[in-house]
């Protein structure tokens, strides 16, 4: 593993998996400096690596980095491969025709490698033996393996080869891990590198210490942090922030190519590449390249994205804050202001703030959350300069341990409460019901055919409350009640302490030993449909007895009752006669049915005359029902109109 020459000199962690890490130090006569990454955060660091040289007289003229390729698949590609077992045997083998030099006891001899001699079976190292050929003499020496103390490569092609090999070693035994090189050039260098990379999330947690005779509380916050890299974190400024900044992956790390199309010659006639023209010149395409030192800022001064501003929050009398917090952009960040150390693979915990603040324990009933007993909560507002983030708290009172809660994200000046216990010493019974109450009848003139009109009621919902309080001290309660729903209010109840979006407070004092009720009523106005031809005398006389309506609204709806019972009459008078044509019609299918079969003599001429004579009786009956129909017709247009009338007049005398 390469140890990272720059150390990290700041860590900011967020929220969401990732770091913001600065790195810094200066470097002299180095041409190149190396970092190691996971091969996970390769994509981030591509994406946001800073490199900035504060010497002027240094420059940062690139960067390059290991591909995603395999490494076996890189080296298998190069011309030095070497086992991990006969490494000399390999190398030996694999310069061939390579020009080395060999230091055979102390004397120095050149030539080009002709090839190796070497067997397994032979145990005895001295007779494997190398072939060297000398050029200029036309002659091939040979040399046991067991004299040769050591050689040279003067080949740069191999050496390099062999370079390559080693330093894919050393990446393919841990395959997690990839460098990056800078390029440099100048014999001073003053860096500053940034960049994000995945980190663990880091958390809070909180221990509050109430004083229940003074009613005022005392918290600290610790910050929890993990160190998860490959190298020991020396003296590092550590920032903790609630910000939640977008941040993705994109891949730039995996090398990307496209498929050409392949043009075959023809033998008789060439085929042209065809071409389409881009109705948008794509800005990202093209063969200009841009130099990496004109991407990478060159200056003597580094703007870093987190600047730590002066403010020192005052400390409480007991211990002494060692975070700044402040505000920063949308974010809220803890700045440690002790340099922190954490080993590789240990964490740490680091004061964040420390707050002394009025602090009030209350009783608190949450409808329909709890069967019967409230939470036992500490009260206080924010008025702290920090931001709190959310984590747990474990809470201690005159010395003992009585609860623990989960503290949300609070921001200044915001008030929160806290429920750490439930007080079985009260309990609260909780009882719901539902009705409608009266409110007035509304007529509209024109009910578009359906004869409708609205009874305007009172939806109201009524919750009553009984808390007993079985304890010998006194208890402030506080009724948490949900709203029944949109657009209720209360009515004939006593006013509340407090609303919020979500629920209704009202505060009961409970007695030692005894016991309140609290009723609660919402209402809301809504409108019942109600239909004319539906109307009874029955419900008309209900109506009027509960004083829903006077005796003007009496009269027009009986007159407009009995008007739909005239209708009801006469429709069925109507269905009575529509029987009635049905069976003469069907008595006369019948008569001529049998007419064509009966003779106009004798008793058969009887007969025929005498049904004859029903069907002119029958016709004589159907003109009749005929002309009651149209009677009756007419009667109906008459009593509807009189309805449309009355209904008109009702609605015009409401709105009067």
């Amino acid at each position: 593993m390469i140890t990272n020459p720059l150390p990290i000199k700041k860590i900011v962690f967020y929220k969401h998996g990732i770091g913001f890490f600065e790195r810094s130090g200066k470097l002299s006569g180095q041409k190149k400096v190396t970092l190691s990454f996971k091969k996970k955060d390769m994509n981030d660091i591509l994406k946001s690596l800073v490199v900035i040289n504060k010497n002027p007289e240094g420059k940062v003229l690139g960067i390059s980095y290991d591909t995603q390729e395999d490494a076996e698949v890189i080296i298998k590609e190069k011309s030095i491969n070497l086992g991990k077992e006969k490494s000399l045997r390999d190398l030996l083998c694999a310069l061939r025709g390579y020009n080395i030099t060999l230091n055979v006891k102390g004397e120095k001899i050149s030539g080009t490698v002709a090839g190796i001699d070497y067997s397994e079976e032979r145990r005895d190292f001295s007779r494997n033996v190398l072939s060297l050929y000398i050029n200029d003499k036309k002659q091939v020496l040979t040399y046991p393996l067991s004299e040769i103390n050591d050689f040279l490569i003067n080949d740069p092609v191999a050496a390099g080869d062999l370079t390559f090999f080693l330093e894919k070693s050393i990446g393919e035994r841990k395959k997690d891990e990839k460098f990056v090189t800078l390029l440099l050039d100048g014999d001073e260098h003053d860096l500053s590198i940034s960049y994000i990379a995945s980190a663990p999330i880091w958390r809070v947690s909180y221990r509050l210490i109430h004083n229940s005779k003074e009613n005022r509380g005392y918290i600290m916050g610790w910050g929890i942090i993990n160190n998860t890299m490959e190298e020991d974190l020396e003296n590092v400024e550590i920032v903790l922030t609630t910000g939640l900044p977008v941040s993705f992956t994109y891949d730039l790390y995996s090398p990307k190519t496209l498929d050409r199309p392949q043009i075959k010659d023809e033998a008789r006639q060439m085929t042209a590449v065809i071409e389409h023209d881009m109705k948008k010149k794509d800005q990202t395409a093209g063969t200009m390249k841009m130099p990496v030192s004109k991407v990478i800022a060159d200056t003597g001064e580094l703007c870093s994205i987190h600047e730590q501003k002066a403010d020192l929050f005052d400390s409480t009398k007991k211990t002494t804050t060692l975070t700044k917090g402040e505000k920063e952009s949308q974010f809220f960040k803890y700045t440690v202001s002790n340099p922190v150390t954490i080993k590789r693979g240990q964490s740490a915990m680091v004061p964040i703030l420390t707050y002394s603040f009025d602090c009030l324990k209350e009783h608190i009933y949450t409808a329909r959350k709890m069967e019967k007993n409230p939470y036992l909560t500490l009260s206080f507002k924010n008025k702290s300069p920090y931001v709190f983030g959310r984590g747990p708290v474990t809470i201690l009172e005159d010395s003992s341990y009585i609860g623990e809660a989960i503290i949300p994200f609070i921001s200044k000046e915001q008030y929160v409460r806290l429920p750490y216990a439930v007080d079985v010493e009260v309990t609260v019974k909780e009882e719901f019901s539902e009705y409608d109450t009266f409110n007035s009848f509304v007529f509209i003139e024109n009910s578009a055919g359906n004869y409708l009109f609205y009874k305007e009621v009172y939806h109201t919902s009524e919750t009553l409350y009984s808390a007993n309080n079985s304890s010998s001290e006194e208890v402030n309660l506080i009724i948490e009640h949900t709203p029944y729903g949109h657009g209720y209010e209360l009515y004939e109840t006593l006013e509340p302490v407090e609303k919020t979006d979500n629920y209704i407070r009202w505060k009961i004092i409970l007695p030692p030993k005894n016991f309140q009720i609290l009723k609660i009523r919402e209402r809301k106005k809504i409108h019942r449909n109600e239909y004319y031809n539906n109307l009874s005398m029955e419900k008309l006389s209900q109506w009027f007895k509960n004083h829903c309506m006077d005796e003007i609204i009496y009269n027009r709806l009986s007159d407009i009752y009995v008007f739909f019972e005239q209708i009801r009459e006469i429709e069925k008078w109507r269905e009575k006669l529509e029987q009635d044509r049905k069976q003469i019609l069907e008595k006369q299918t019948s008569f001529r049915d049998q007419l064509q079969v009966l003779g106009d003599r004798g008793d058969e001429g009887t007969l025929r005359k005498r049904y004859i004579k029903n069907m002119e009786n029958q016709e004589d009956r159907l003109e009749e029902i005929n002309n009651e129909k149209e009677n009756l017709a007419k009667k109906l247009f008459e009593l509807k109109k009189k309805i449309d009338q009355a209904v008109a007049e009702l609605a015009r005398e409401q709105k009067q």
